[in-house]
């Protein structure tokens, strides 16, 4: 396993190294490391029991949600790995890797990207899962995400033909957005944003969609873009006969908060949203204010926020 190559230096006297020089480093880095050496693996000796890794991985959450969290994992192959995050990367920290450190997600699998509609309509494609952001070997999430094409491949009963051609697909989509985007500036890269149409342009005629897929992807497109925060309101809390919405429990994933939870929630809003709005302090920011009082404060603040005071 090669050591990290750092790319990015803090004195700004240095140069940076050239585009040129930077492709030679990495084919030296591919020598060294080359694409087979990836294509192989064996459980290396003393693998840490992959349940024990659960349980360990179980510290600090709600110990009520827990055995739901084992039940649903335990539901099929694909849930399994969406949830053993931990046991896949106690897994690849054996494996070869280029030395090639970037910021990864740690959970790239392909059930963490999605469609996203904008407050301008469009619907964009991105990862929408960042709990296990870290930095680490580029190769760890590529992997991660070409391990879940395979196993959800077996899941809905692909041959392993069909298969293969997925994950070479993946593979070969992440290589060639990795050569496009390596000409691209910084801050235009910053802002690069991938429509479900782009998406669709930049896959190569030998793994095109068909009007199948096509049709589902116009479906998503079209429940994102309708996806709102009242749509969400409404789903998961219905408007009362007198005004007003109330959460309806469903224990133990929703929950009605004991009242010094509550009010601990009720603190933390109110004093995030004044220090946000009104760094200065005014009345709303008062701490003899009232828990009622707090959470009309707060949403006064929130709306002073989106207004622009």
């Amino acid at each position: 396993m090669l050591q990290p190559l750092h790319t990015r230096q803090s004195d700004l006297n240095s140069t940076l190294p050239t585009p040129p020089r930077r492709r030679e480093a990495g084919r030296a880095r591919r020598d060294a490391v080359p694409l087979a050496a990836h294509g192989d693996w064996a459980p290396a000796a003393g693998r840490p029991d992959p349940l024990a890794l659960l349980r360990a991985s179980n510290a600090g959450r709600d110990a009520a949600l827990v055995p739901l969290r084992m039940q649903r994992m335990a539901s099929s192959p694909f849930a399994f790995l969406r949830g053993a995050a931990v046991v896949m990367a106690a897994d690849l920290a054996t494996t070869p890797v280029s030395g090639v450190q970037v910021l990864i997600d740690g959970d790239a699998h392909f059930a963490n990207f999605g469609l996203f509609g904008t407050a301008d309509g469009e619907v964009l494609v991105d990862l929408d899962d960042f709990d296990e952001v870290m930095f680490g070997p580029w190769e760890w999430d590529l992997e991660r995400l070409t391990a879940s094409v395979e196993v959800a491949g077996r899941e809905i009963g692909l041959g392993e033909r069909d298969r293969a051609r997925a994950v070479r697909g993946t593979a070969g989509g992440y290589c060639g957005a990795m050569h496009e985007l390596a000409a691209v500036p910084v801050l235009t890269l910053w802002r690069r944003r991938t429509a479900v149409a782009d998406l669709l342009a930049g896959v190569p005629s030998p793994w095109a969609p068909g009007e199948g897929v096509r049709k589902l992807l116009r479906k998503a497109e079209d429940k994102a873009r309708a996806s709102d925060n009242a749509a969400l309101l409404t789903s998961m809390a219905p408007e009362r006969p007198g005004g007003g919405w109330r959460f309806d429990g469903q224990p133990p994933l929703l929950t009605a908060l004991e009242p010094a939870e509550r009010e601990m929630v009720a603190q933390s809003l109110h004093d995030y949203l004044c220090r946000r709005c009104r760094p200065s302090g005014t009345s709303c920011c008062s701490a003899a204010a009232s828990p009622r009082s707090r959470t009309a404060s707060s949403a006064w603040a929130a709306s002073a926020c989106s207004s622009g005071s």
